[in-house]
């Protein structure tokens, strides 16, 4: 994405477990990066969000369900080549705090600024 910039990205997910309420979020791990992250529920026919962006999402993750949501970055600074290190983790968590599927329940892309 542009430093200072915008970026955005899409994700999918499946609950293969049982019914229960949970919290998506997006952060940045162990590494603390210029990046601030948001992510709503889109409706998966044409990806529109079903509410504004924010730091989390709540909803009641149904048994079989597949929702979608899209993620959206803004940084304020550079951020480098390392796909080890530089990286957006979107999560899935119980009502109770613990993580939701494996591994660490949720996902990760690699991210950099150019420009």
């Amino acid at each position: 994405m542009p430093n200072g910039g915008a970026g955005a990205f899409a994700i999918a997910s499946v609950n293969l477990g049982v019914s229960e309420p949970i919290i998506v979020s997006a952060d940045t791990g162990p590494v603390s990066l210029p990046v601030t992250t948001t992510l709503c529920q889109t409706d998966p026919g044409n990806g529109q969000c079903l509410s504004a962006p924010s730091p989390t999402v709540s909803l009641s993750f149904a048994a079989g369900a597949e929702p979608t949501f899209s993620v959206f970055l803004q940084s304020s600074g550079a951020i480098p080549f390392a796909p080890a290190t530089s990286r957006i983790f979107v999560r899935f968590k119980a009502a109770d705090g613990d993580f939701v599927g494996l591994p660490y329940g949720g996902t990760s892309v690699a991210i950099e600024t150019a420009g």
